[in-house]
């Protein structure tokens, strides 16, 4: 590439080393699959992705982040209890 330009993005750390791990199971970097992307974003003009509405399961979810402010009242609140990991 002779004539590139830098994108910066901020993400969650969970997201991109998951997002991470699929390129590379795809013989990818991150940053190649990203350029993959915005390349077809560009060529296709639109976004080749369905954007639906958070589940219950995403991460990014309100769910999710009601979930997690509720586990961390518990805690405060000292509702929670010590348990042993057993290993199979």
């Amino acid at each position: 590439m002779t004539n590139s330009a830098t994108l910066a993005v901020r993400i969650d750390p969970f997201i991109k080393n998951s997002a991470s791990k699929v390129a590379k199971e795809r013989g990818l970097d991150l940053a190649t699959a990203v350029r993959m992307f915005v390349t077809q974003i560009s060529r296709e003009k639109r976004i080749p992705v369905d954007i639906a509405k958070p589940t219950d399961l995403d991460l990014a979810g309100e769910t999710y982040l009601e979930h997690v402010k509720q586990s961390v009242s518990q805690i405060d609140n000292g509702e929670w209890a010590y348990h042993e990991l057993i290993e199979v």
